[in-house]
């Protein structure tokens, strides 16, 4: 069965995928003028007292302050690095722990990612779901028509919604809503699509 449906729209983490860093980096200017006050603490501290030629002090202080320009710029770089890696966290928990089924499958249908939920419905560890193809995860008319799918190519920014019967290691077929949408590479090309899959049956009652 091949529906396409456009009243579904469920919100998703692959939305949201580009990692925000809270606070921003200070430009050049600002990073000079710190790391020159910093300088000028050092010199009053007598810390450049045996300099006695001033072009000699000039230099010495030039050097000073880009070195504590590198420091700073470090520091800058290792505090925006910890944002991203808790940011990555707090994304990766998201996905793992959602109420739907997330997975990411190639332009063949090959399972490159799948979400805990996605592995429960499925009835599979989500190790062995890595790497097999969506398609045997649905019945024969449904495969078919995943499969026509992807060989099509998605607009890019477009979801299509679709509604397949999956049939889980285990268990009854279940109608499950798809909704998929395709990332590009620098051409432009399909590579992957993301998919959602919600339980229909479910969705209703919800809906009531």
């Amino acid at each position: 069965m091949y529906l396409r449906m456009s009243s579904i729209n469920i919100n998703s983490p692959f939305e949201s995928q580009k990692v925000i860093v809270m606070g921003k980096m200070p430009n050049k200017d600002d990073l000079r003028r710190r790391a020159e006050e910093k300088v000028e603490i050092l010199v009053r501290k007598n810390l450049a007292h045996h300099l006695s030629d001033v072009q000699a002090k000039e230099l010495f202080h030039e050097l000073q302050v880009h070195m504590v320009e590198l420091a700073m710029q470090n520091e800058e770089l290792k505090a925006a690095q910890e944002n991203i890696e808790k940011a990555k966290d707090r994304y990766q928990a998201l996905y793992d722990t959602a109420p739907v089924c997330y997975l990411t499958i190639d332009r063949n249908g090959m399972i490159y990612e799948a979400n805990r939920t996605a592995s429960s419905v499925l009835k599979v560890s989500r190790d062995k779901l890595i790497g097999h193809y969506f398609q045997s995860f649905l019945e024969r008319e449904s495969a078919d028509s995943l499969h026509l799918f992807l060989n099509n190519i998605l607009p890019q920014g477009k979801t299509e919604n679709l509604v397949y019967r999956l049939q889980p290691s285990e268990g009854p077929a279940i109608e499950m809503s798809l909704s998929i949408n395709a990332e590009y590479d620098n051409l432009n090309r399909p590579v992957r699509y993301r998919v959602v899959l919600v339980d229909m049956k479910g969705f209703m009652q919800e809906s009531k």
